[in-house]
């Protein structure tokens, strides 16, 4: 049998217990640790018992719970602790750490209040305490994190019902959040939120041990003391210890004491316990002497300090264990004792409370010297409480060791004692006038068996003649020469002259009176005696006037009473002392608002009550209100102050009005009640006029409103005594004087909160008052409503009529006919125009947690697809629906973002009805696009729909669309299309994590927003993202692409109408292109402030900016700058988001970021990502559903600006990395890289849609270009590149100083250059491209391989010039790598002296020879096309002479000719007869390294037409093309193409091709064949130029070219004096 269990049925399951298999089904339960179960009952050691969580019944053993009684607290920490577990898991699991804190550490404070709770050791007060603490705690982190705050009273939690009412249950719920709010705590300020007590806090101390043997008696004193305040701020507790211990631990029980009424304010100070110890006994102690002194003397022993800092801390701690806590002692000379802080007092006295202390403090003493002794006297000091008889007043010195008077300890020969202790006086009020303190001296021997030797006294009076007490001060003293005890007699001391006064030696005291009946201020003695000095009583009541409330309140009753006495007369008519007196009632009313002094309220309530007895008094209150009424208007400022504080303390002076009234009513049966009605209708008639004055004055308005809002104290006390029916009309009259306007009424808040005083008094209660203000106050609540003027004051009073009316059970029908007939239309349109201006989101199913929406559910099912039904009748039935616009729009959205997806279909379509309705009333619907693109950028950021929603809200749309076929279809498709791509773009930039690695990608989706509002025009969404991206970037330290977004708001705007903020973004930017380095964009930006701040005359700005560009210059030319490699990264597969899907970007990477760093940062981004090391060009991976990437490099493709080509290369080499928009990718076709002549390359030419840099570090490829190159082409490419890199290196050491050339950089290129060999090296180009055959093959590369012959020539050029370079710039220890280089320069040059250089008959292409002022001629530089074999036609040119010209550094060109000028002029010019020609230069048979440079003084010039050119324009036909050169197909697929065939020569062809029209100077010899290449045929042209290499060497060869097949058309030009430059046209 089940034994029923009616107390502690609640039991905690503190041990795992699985019941299955053990205890029979059902009730087998698996229950878990902290489960909570509800005890049904017990039997033989088993309980039986509910779970809470699920109302299942279980069986358990006794031993697996813990019973407890668990109240409505601790049940819902439970459920909060538990709730708030599962929220603290998820935050860590999300690396929310902060939160995760902040929560773990509330949820400890809730388990140790609910341990403390469940202990059952506190008492009733800390229960309470800690209840309201745990409400308070649970609603905070409720609030925090975003769960429901449930309604409360206190710490009870409302449950609701029929009984409370909506009204109410609303404003629980208000209160509610604001006491949250209030009471929330930080981790930061880890602060109770206990409510202070209104009696301030108590400290209880008990004295357990004294673990010091003196031995001699001895006096303890504790205190607390301020140490930031240097005072005491409690009285002394004194306890005296005998020498004996035991007879003390007898007494350890009753050593205690308890410090009252320490305030808040006194717990932020530093405070300490503050003991003194008095040893009493003999003047010196000695150990060795037992014999018990005859004399006792108060001496100074030790003190000791304790901090309560720690205590104080933890004020409200609930916790019932006290502390413990050790004094150390410590001692001191006697003549610093005094200044270890004593005591001084703090006293609040409290209402009811009598007192009369008067506290001395012994301060110090100065006495003369003794003659008989070297030192200085034994002074004992005695204090007596005397009356005018020299009688001690019994008790008069108030001691906790009972002694009869005081006496000070002794400071040894000492003649300046400090003693600063205090005394309590306690005199009886009668005796307080005859009462006086005298003050003895005596020289204490240190000899035993000597008394205390008297030797003068002071004295001082407590009251004076006119019943003042003495003042709070500091007194001197002095001190009358007395050795006779028997003549201390007042009689004696207070005539003069008795006793001589010492000229030397006086003493000082401080007095502190505490007193509710004895004053120090003469006025309040003058105000208290106002009949004994009529002619003073006007000026001491302006003098009351300005007396501190602390004064005045000791003495509350006796100043009422003599106020009011001055106030009227006898019979009820004023005095000459009214309106005095009436100001001084006016300060003591408005003191009692003040919370020092609110706890005298019931003082003054119980003197109302009980001792007032001026029955007339109520004519003078009345008529004194209404004066003050009817005088606003016309009063200063001064005044008008008085009157707002009469106004404000109408509660008091109507309690008297209506007391008064009340006795004279008593004393007169009721007979005169007609005079005070009159009074009262005079009064409100008054009140009439003040309201109804229209002044927007503010000392009106004040005084207007401090009326209204203290209105309710009247009508609150009048309804005693007055009809209540009256009193409402008088009531109404006041509120319909206000003045009703169509505007704002400056009145109007506190109008409406003094309706709501009304409602909420009793006289609105009253049913026959309610008909006669209920029609009025809602004819107000419409006016309001109507206006839109103070909504929320409005709403309020009309809450309060209805939770009056809710729970009144008098209500009739007729009261909610008025609310409805005069409030409900108003009431509704403001609500509607309300919703369309306000921002509240209605919140959905879904934003509950899962145990909410699983209880919505049961109670209420699932009612929105029903609701919505109904919503789309009703809205059928709507005809202005323009008039929803754009109010609906938010609410369609937020219901269509439902994970209900029927919810989507249904209510979708609204949005295409409110376009078509503003379509056709205003030409468009751009409210309707704003509106929708404005809602979904707030809800989807608030993580409402996912990708299957877009497909949702397009066919919907896009369906309803089609059905209706408005005119606007078209507008309306691609209207729906753009907000497709938005939300496409809005749910990618979702659900990008927000964390560093995924910034990039957060950029990119902020850039396609800022595309998408740019091209909508919204620029206020546009705006917000522009800042946000400018945020990304400046946490990622990106200042350049910082600066470029921030520019995107400064371009929006200009200088004439937003100049501040325009000048701001330019400076901003300005910072940012600074920190980048990217200074020539910044420029631009300080010229234009510049130019504004010129005009504006503002020299101090145009200064500073002036400096920041002048900086700017020079660190474009001082600093270092990195230089950033580009790279192209492609997007491919479907598992990638919609805004990188298959696409491809170009990076700009970081500072010294390399490939390796890029891909390991671009793969931290992508971590799912595939990384492709090949090229690929296949499709399937485009349509797969994985992530794939490809990462390569490419180079960017810079573009000058026309006006930097000649500018320095440090200047234009910015253009190389910046303002690209182009990028090129090569891609080699080829395996074998080995064979130069079958490398072809892919080349991609990559156009981004914004250059770099700009607002992102990434953007997108929008269009891209690939060819392939031929080998050839390739070949130039590269050695276009070496020499351009090579002059680049170059151009660095032009200007820089020679003390500070770092030589490395060139040395490191030469060697690369000339030690490697690039790609094999030149001679490969020799062997691939420079030989009969390739051009047999390839005639269309003819152009390319003059292109490779002069880069050739130009490299080896530029290399001679380097080396001369280095060798001048390198150190000594790098001279064996110059000579080594010297030596590869040698090598690769004499390589190209033996190149036979095939036939090359294209005359568009040309080869140049630099003038003979180069280190080494091109045609003796290792040009590939001479052959040292010498022509035996020696003759042909002159031979030059012993010392050669100078050589002018000027280039010169050659004249162009056409076709038929070249076959019209002669061969050989002649030569102007005034220069004869120079003889002709000795060529050596063997070149030597001491040669002289020689030089042709002649000018000739040599033609030799090729025969196709000389057939063409004779008209002769041409030959047979030759066939085509292999396709990039072939050469892919590993096709040979056979190499073309040459053409035979015809029989009547001269082989060697020369032109008919020989002239003289045209030298040749002819060896023909008609086999096509038997014999070849060999023209030697003798070009003896003279030129000197960097070693010295003077070199002098002849030119030969191969001619078989083919024709030469050349021509020499020779300067005259010097070779300038020879060219040549080949082709085929």
């Amino acid at each position: 049998m089940w034994l029923p269990l009616t107390e502690n049925n609640i039991g905690i399951v503190v041990y795992p217990f699985n019941g299955t298999g053990i205890v029979p089904a059902p009730y087998g339960l698996e229950l878990s640790l902290g489960e909570t179960i509800v005890i049904l009952g017990e039997n033989s050691g088993w309980f039986v018992g509910r779970r809470k969580i699920s109302d299942k019944i279980c069986v358990v053993p006794v031993s697996y719970v813990h019973r407890t009684s668990l109240n409505e607290s601790t049940t819902e920490v439970t459920t909060v602790v538990r709730e708030w577990g599962e929220i603290w898991k998820k935050l860590y699991k999300n690396g929310h750490d902060y939160q995760q804190g902040v929560i773990g550490d509330s949820i400890r404070e809730l388990i140790e209040g609910r341990r403390l709770l469940s202990n059952g050791n506190l008492t009733k007060e800390q229960n309470e305490e800690w209840r309201l603490k745990l409400a308070n705690k649970i609603d905070w982190g409720n609030r925090k994190l975003g769960l429901d705050l449930v309604p409360r009273d206190g710490y009870k939690v409302i449950t609701g019902g029929e009984d409370i009412g909506v009204v109410k249950l609303y404003r629980f719920h208000v209160k509610s959040v604001e006491t949250a709010e209030a009471a929330r705590t930080t981790l930061r300020k880890k602060r109770s939120t206990l409510q202070e007590p209104s009696g301030g806090h108590h400290l209880f101390m008990t004295v357990r041990d004294f673990n010091y043997n003196i031995g001699e008696d001895c006096e303890i004193f504790f205190q607390i003391y301020d140490a930031i305040k240097s005072a005491f701020i409690s009285e002394r507790y004194a306890t005296a210890l005998p020498s004996s211990n035991s007879v003390f631990i007898d007494k350890i029980q009753t050593i205690a004491t308890l410090f009252k009424d320490l305030c808040a304010a006194d717990f932020c100070s530093e405070l300490y316990i503050v003991t003194h110890i008095l040893r009493v006994g003999r003047m010196f102690y000695n150990d060795n002497t037992t014999k018990k002194s005859t004399q006792s003397y108060r001496r100074p022993f030790a003190c000791g300090v304790l901090n309560l800092c720690g205590l104080v801390s933890n004020q409200y701690s609930s916790n019932s264990q006290e502390n413990e806590h050790n004094f150390k002692l410590y001692g001191c000379d006697e003549k610093d004792f005094w200044q270890i802080p004593d005591l001084i007092i703090k006293d609040v006295i409290m209402p009811g409370v009598v007192r009369n202390d008067l506290y001395v403090t012994i301060v110090q003493g100065e006495f003369e010297k003794s003659g008989k002794t070297m030192g200085g006297k034994n002074i004992s000091v005695s204090v007596h409480v005397l009356d005018s008889n020299g009688n001690h007043i019994e008790n008069g010195i108030f001691s906790a060791v009972n002694l009869p008077n005081y006496e000070s300890f002794i400071l040894y020969h000492n003649n300046n004692p400090k003693w600063n202790e205090i005394i309590k006086i306690k005199v009886p009020i009668e005796k307080f006038p005859d009462a006086h303190l005298r003050i003895e001296y005596r020289h204490c021997s240190t000899k035993e068996k000597n008394d205390k030797k008297l030797f003068g006294f002071s004295y001082i009076k407590l009251m004076d003649a006119e019943g003042v007490i003495i003042k709070d001060t500091t007194h001197v003293l002095p001190i009358y020469k007395c050795d006779d005890n028997s003549k201390l007699l007042p009689s004696n001391y207070f005539s003069t002259g008795t006793f001589p006064k010492s000229t030397k030696e006086s003493i000082y005291i401080n007095t502190h009176l505490v007193s509710t009946k004895l004053t120090q201020n003469m006025d309040l003695v003058s105000l208290l005696k106002w009949k004994s000095h009529p002619d003073k009583v006007k000026q001491t009541l302006v003098d009351i006037a300005k007396l501190s409330g602390e004064e005045i309140v000791k003495f509350l009753q006796d100043v009422l009473d003599v106020l009011f006495a001055m106030f009227v007369s006898e019979d009820g008519n004023s005095t000459e002392y009214s309106g005095e007196a009436f100001i001084v009632l006016l300060n003591i009313f408005t003191l009692l608002e003040d919370s020092k002094f609110e706890h005298f309220k019931p003082v003054i309530d119980a003197y109302i009550h009980d001792h007032f007895a001026a029955a007339l008094v109520y004519k003078g209150l009345l008529s004194s209100v209404t004066h003050y009424a009817t005088t606003v208007p016309i009063l200063e400022k001064d005044r008008i102050k008085e009157i707002r504080k009469c106004f404000r303390t109408l509660d008091y002076i109507f309690k008297f009005a209506v007391q008064s009234q009340i006795l004279f009513a008593r004393a007169t049966g009721g007979n005169m009640e007609d005079s005070f009605r009159r009074d009262v209708s005079l009064m409100f008639d008054a009140f009439n006029d003040l309201v109804s004055f229209e002044s927007n004055a503010e000392e009106m308005v004040s005084t207007q409103s401090a009326l209204l809002l203290n209105l309710k104290k009247i009508y609150n006390n009048l309804a005693r005594v007055y009809p209540v029916v009256s009193l409402s009309h008088f009531i109404l009259e006041v509120f319909n004087n206000i003045p009703l306007h169509q505007s704002a009424h400056p009145l109007s808040p506190s109008k409406l909160s003094a309706l709501i005083h009304l409602v909420d008094s009793d006289i609105f209660k009253h049913k026959n008052c309610r008909v006669i203000l209920l029609p009025e106050i809602c004819k107000h609540i419409r006016h309001h409503l109507s206006i839109r003027d103070e909504l929320k004051l409005t709403s309020d009073l009309l809450l309060s009529i209805l939770d009056l009316l809710h729970h009144d059970p008098l209500k009739s029908h007729n009261d909610i006919e008025i609310i409805a007939s005069n409030v409900m239309e108003p009431l509704i349109n403001a609500v509607l125009i309300l919703e369309r201006t306000s921002s509240i989101i209605t919140p959905l199913l879904e934003d509950f947690r899962d145990d909410k929406v699983k209880w919505v559910l049961s109670e209420y099912q699932d009612m929105r697809v029903r609701m919505c039904k109904e919503i789309l009748n009703m809205w059928s039935c709507v005809e202005e629906r323009v008039h929803f616009i754009p109010s609906l729009i938010g609410k369609i959205l937020l219901v269509s973002l439902s994970p209900l997806k029927e919810l989507a279909s249904l209510v979708l379509p609204l949005v295409i009805d409110l376009i078509d309705a503003q379509f056709h009333y205003y030409g468009d619907f751009h409210v309707v696009e704003s509106e929708l693109i404005d809602k979904l950028d707030t809800y989807i950021m608030d993580s409402k729909g996912n990708e299957s929603y877009i497909q949702t809200f397009n066919n919907v749309l896009t369906d309803k669309l089609n059905l209706l076929s408005p005119s606007w279809s078209a507008a309306g498709h691609q209207l729906i299309g753009s907000i497709k791509s938005l939300l496409e773009i809005l749910i990618d930039y979702r659900n990008i994590p927000n964390d560093a690695e995924n910034k990039g990608k957060k950029m990119n989706c902020i850039n396609n927003l800022l595309t998408f509002y740019k091209n909508v025009n919204l620029q206020q969404m546009y705006v917000k993202y522009v800042y946000k991206l400018n945020d990304l970037h400046v946490n990622a330290e990106n200042y350049v692409e910082a600066g470029f977004t921030l520019l995107l708001h400064g371009d929006m705007i200009d200088f004439k109408h937003e100049y501040e903020v325009k000048e701001q973004i330019h400076l901003q930017v300005i910072k940012y292109f600074d920190q980048g380095k990217l200074w020539e964009c910044a420029i631009p930006l300080c010229k234009e402030l510049a130019s504004i701040y010129e005009k504006k005359f503002d020299y101090t700005k145009l200064s500073n900016i002036l400096v920041t560009s002048s900086t700017h210059f020079n660190n474009i030319l001082t600093q270092l700058r990195p230089e950033p490699e580009y790279f192209r990264v492609s997007f491919i597969g479907l598992g990638y988001p919609l805004f990188v899907r298959n696409k491809e970007f170009i990076y700009r990477g970081y500072d010294y970021e390399r490939l390796t760093s890029f891909v390991q940062r671009i793969v931290s981004e992508w971590p799912t990502a595939e990384v492709l090391k090949n090229y690929t060009n296949d499709s399937n991976l485009m349509n797969a559903e994985g992530q794939y990437l490809l990462i390569r490099t490419v180079k960017p493709l810079p573009s000058y600006p026309e006006s930097y080509e000649l500018a320095p290369s440090r200047i234009k080499s910015f253009y190389n990395w910046n303002n690209i928009s182009k990028f090129q990718y090569d891609h080699s076709l080829t395996k074998n890289m080995d064979d130069v002549s079958s490398i072809y390359i892919e080349r991609t030419v990559l156009e981004t849609a914004s250059p770099f840099p700009g607002i992102l570090r990434c953007f997108l490829v929008k269009s891209k270009v690939t060819t392939v190159l031929t080998p050839i082409k390739f070949a130039v490419e590269k050695m276009i590149e070496i020499n351009k890199n090579l002059e680049d290196t170059l151009a660095t050491f032009s200007d820089a100083n020679s003390g500070a050339i770092n030589a490395n950089p060139l040395s490191m290129r030469l060697q690369g250059i000339l030690d490697a060999n690039v790609q094999g090296g030149l001679p490969k180009y020799q062997e691939a491209f420079f030989i009969p055959e390739f051009l047999t093959n390839n005639p269309d590369c003819v152009e390319d391989v003059n292109n490779l012959n002069r880069q050739i020539i130009n490299q080896i050029e530029i290399l001679d010039r380097a080396l001369t370079l280095h060798g001048t710039i390198i150190p000594p220890g790098i001279q064996p790598l110059h000579n080594r280089l010297v030596e590869c320069f040698n090598a690769m040059r004499a390589n190209f002296e033996g190149l036979t250089i095939p036939p090359i008959l294209k005359r568009s292409d040309s080869l140049r020879i630099l003038n003979s002022n180069s280190v080494n001629n091109r045609i003796s530089s290792g040009y590939g096309y001479i052959n040292p074999i010498q022509s035996e036609d020696e003759d042909f040119y002159s031979l030059p002479s012993d010392q050669p010209p100078p050589i002018p550094n000027r280039k010169k060109k050659h004249a162009v000719l056409t076709d038929q000028q070249l076959l019209e002029k002669p061969i050989i010019e002649k030569m102007p007869p005034s220069t004869p020609p120079p003889p002709p230069p000795t060529c050596p048979e063997k070149t030597t390294r001491d040669s002289k440079p020689v030089v042709i003084e002649q000018q000739s010039e040599y033609i030799i037409m090729p025969p196709s050119r000389l057939r063409e324009l004779s008209g002769t036909p041409t030959p047979t093309t030759p066939p085509r050169p292999p396709k990039f197909d072939d050469i892919q697929n590993g096709t040979k193409t056979p190499p073309p065939v040459p053409p035979k020569p015809t029989s009547n062809r001269d082989s060697t091709g020369t032109s008919a029209s020989g002239t003289n100077g045209d030298r040749r010899s002819t060896n023909s064949n008609s086999s096509g290449g038997g014999t070849s045929s060999y023209k030697e042209y003798y070009v003896l130029p003279s030129a000197t290499n960097s070693l010295g060497e003077g070199i002098c060869k002849p030119l030969f070219f191969k001619a078989t097949s083919f024709a030469v058309y050349f021509r020499v030009r020779l300067s005259l004096g010097k070779a300038t430059f020879w060219e040549g046209f080949f082709g085929n």
